[in-house]
């Protein structure tokens, strides 16, 4: 037996470091061609360059900001906004957990400032902030042109991903179209103690949404835990505009900010506060589930001993291991479906910062198939092994949780906690239980011995059925 779980442990170690060479992400940049031939537009001398955010929207997807440009010119009747990064349906829950997996086609566009900026205030009702940027004429004009080829019937579609091809890279690199000043030159964010990841930035904007937070941080896997440098953190839009807002520009030899201006266009309406739920609700939850689960784990067996003594207590115990085998069921075949998904989105995911997750450790896809055997009285080796290992497995990674090759959020702590104590239960009830049934049968059978040379009746023993 503790051959073949060293083997079982040793395989599924050597098998998760034998995969993570093939989930590192590629730090690839989906970004359109910058042409050299496009046409040119011109534009007058009080035309203007400027970087639009939205803060923080309401609706999940739109918690992250909006980076957008906007080209205005009074003189040639010019006010224009445009947009990057537009998908179809996006506040569908369905679209919103495909982009995990698949690349999804994003749109650039133009339409009148006043319309988006009146539309948005309706319906989204977020801080707008406008930075004027310091450049020259011939390079408004070379943004201007960019942007007018960038948003033609053929050039408006690209893949998005949301670290690398978003509203805000796709803004930051249009800018950079006039702007030569590396962005790493501006290390004013960074704390040494604490250095950026791209979780930590995306989890963040997800504070007041815990579940969701909840989520993402579990789908995320060990590419996004890695310290992203000042011009990657820039996908986050308001970022950008912190970077932007004290970014420098060359010109004619001298230094100037690459900000002109700062203005806010438009300040939100202050809402009635809705009551919003505690960030701690998932651990809370969790804790609870585990708490009740380890108290069922000490008291199905002594149930169980109860029973052999007293036949009041066979009725409690029937309805506790029934409990239990339902709830195991469901526990595991869950947390297998999980791990599963971390598999596929490891393999198979499109996003690069869903690759490398190894969640699947502790959350064995192979769950699904066990969880059924949870039914089982019979006493088999297979079943035994494997959720001795499960156990072995989920408690070296929770000793292990806070130097894992991958951030693992202090809810799940409570999961593994459960899956500990229902593996060791499924590895060790079975065995001990026929061992039980053999010592009492084995007595059972020598008392009736001596009661039958004796010439009384044998008592019913509580393992028979009445």
């Amino acid at each position: 037996m503790e051959s073949c779980l060293k083997r079982i442990f040793t395989f599924a170690l050597c098998f998760s470091l034998f995969l993570l060479p093939l989930f590192s992400a590629e730090n690839t940049a989906y970004l359109s061609p910058y042409p050299q031939n496009f046409t040119q537009h011109t534009l007058s001398a009080l035309a203007e360059i400027s970087l639009i955010t939205f803060d923080s929207g309401d609706s999940l997807f739109r918690a992250f900001g909006h980076s957008s440009i906007r080209v205005s010119d009074p003189v040639k009747n010019i006010d224009k906004l445009f947009t990057f990064g537009a998908i179809e349906n996006i506040d569908s829950p369905s679209e919103q957990l495909s982009l995990l997996y698949k690349r999804k086609k994003c749109k650039a566009g133009a339409a009148r400032f006043l319309d988006v900026l009146k539309y948005d205030n309706e319906k989204q009702n977020r801080l707008v902030i406008e930075q004027k940027l310091n450049i020259s004429r011939e390079d408004k004009e070379k943004i201007y042109s960019y942007l007018l080829w960038k948003t033609q019937e053929l050039n408006v579609i690209d893949d998005y991903d949301l670290t690398k091809n978003n509203c805000a890279t796709i803004s930051r690199d249009v800018i950079k179209l006039a702007w030569s000043t590396a962005l790493s030159e501006n290390r004013f964010l960074y704390d040494s103690a604490s250095p950026l990841s791209y979780r930590s930035l995306i989890v963040s904007k997800l504070s007041t949404r815990p579940w969701a937070a909840l989520a993402a941080d579990f789908f995320l896997g060990s590419a996004a835990d890695r310290q992203a440098t000042i011009y990657d953190i820039t996908f986050m839009p308001d970022i950008l505009r912190s970077v932007v807002s004290v970014a420098k520009i060359k010109s004619n030899g001298e230094t100037l900010p690459l900000i002109k201006s700062t203005s806010v266009i438009y300040t939100p309406i202050e809402k009635k506060s809705k009551l919003s739920t505690s960030p701690r609700t998932p651990e809370l939850v969790f804790m609870l589930l585990a708490a009740l689960a380890m108290c069922m784990t000490l008291l199905q067996p002594s149930l169980y001993l109860l029973s052999l003594k007293n036949e009041k207590a066979i009725t409690a115990q029937r309805i506790a291991k029934s409990l239990m085998q339902s709830f195991d069921i469901l526990f595991f075949f869950l947390t297998g479906l999980l791990g599963l998904l971390c598999l596929l989105l490891s393999i198979f995911g499109k996003s690069t910062i869903t690759a490398g997750n190894i969640n699947f450790i502790w959350l064995l896809p192979t769950n699904i198939i066990f969880a059924f055997s949870c039914y089982k009285e019979k006493n088999r080796a297979i079943i035994s092994g494997y959720f001795l290992a499960l156990a072995y497995l989920s408690l070296f990674t929770f000793i292990f949780r806070e130097k894992f090759i991958q951030h693992i959020n202090p809810a799940f702590s409570s999961i593994m906690l459960i899956t500990i104590s229902r593996s060791l239960f499924q590895a060790l009830s079975r065995p001990l239980k026929a061992m039980l049934q053999a010592t009492a049968l084995s007595r059972n059978t020598s008392a009736q011995n001596r009661l039958y040379t004796t010439g009384q009746q044998p008592l019913r023993s509580p393992l028979q059925n009445p």
